[in-house]
């Protein structure tokens, strides 16, 4: 029969293998396993997920526990079809590429959703079709991720040694912002900012705001 579930499991991928399950369309986590629950964490290592559509994280209790995704060090993950991660009211969850060449591609995903972190540390994270942040992004070197797309930006957003432009960005709101040093970014399209903290420019970084008409 073939696997299209699991629970409760972890799924590495380490010294150049391939973990692969073709299948495979929900993956489950409803207890606080420690740790990253998918990973691949050198060269050539790989986590395979094609058919995947649901990542549930759900612990079903008022307690919060962090669930993680990662690739490290020339790793890759691959969710090709994941539009979006189904959480629990008080569970988090982060993604996170750290170290050359490290990769986690997200093609299908549409937002960075609330209580979702992602972190970006000289790797890379493909999300191609993301037209929201409303949860955090963290964003170090020099492979940023497109986010030419993005509408809304609710959330926070903290970049370093990057050049980073949201053209299409119409209005901030209650946004944390950190432009730290070697980071350049540019909202283009923002007319506005409404509401909330807004931005902190620190050491030396550079914000364009060349649409702004009201702060």
């Amino acid at each position: 029969a073939p696997l299209n579930y699991v629970e409760n499991i972890s799924l590495y991928a380490w010294d150049g293998a391939v973990t692969s399950l073709p299948e495979l369309e929900t993956y489950a986590a409803t207890a606080c396993l420690s740790g990253t629950l998918i990973a691949a964490f050198d060269p050539n290592s790989l986590v395979s997920l094609p058919a995947l559509t649901t990542v549930l994280f759900d612990r079903n209790i008022d307690y919060p526990c962090n669930y993680g995704i990662s690739a490290v060090e020339g790793g890759r993950v691959e969710m090709p079809l994941l539009t979006a991660f189904t959480l629990g009211e008080f569970d988090f969850a982060e993604v996170s590429a750290s170290g050359n060449a490290s990769r986690i591609d997200l093609p299908s995903m549409t937002s960075v959703q609330e209580r979702v972190h992602v972190y970006v540390g000289n790797g890379e994270v493909r999300l191609d079709a993301i037209t929201a942040i409303h949860g955090s992004m963290r964003i170090v070197g020099d492979s940023p991720p497109d986010l030419s797309l993005v509408t809304e930006l609710t959330g926070g957003l903290d970049v370093s040694n990057a050049t980073l432009d949201l053209p299409n960005l119409a209005t901030i709101e209650a946004l944390e912002l950190y432009v730290n040093e070697g980071a350049t970014v540019t909202l283009g399209g923002a007319e506005a900012v409404l509401g909330g903290k807004f931005m902190d420019i620190v050491s030396g970084g550079t914000l364009n705001l060349p649409a702004v008409t009201e702060l």
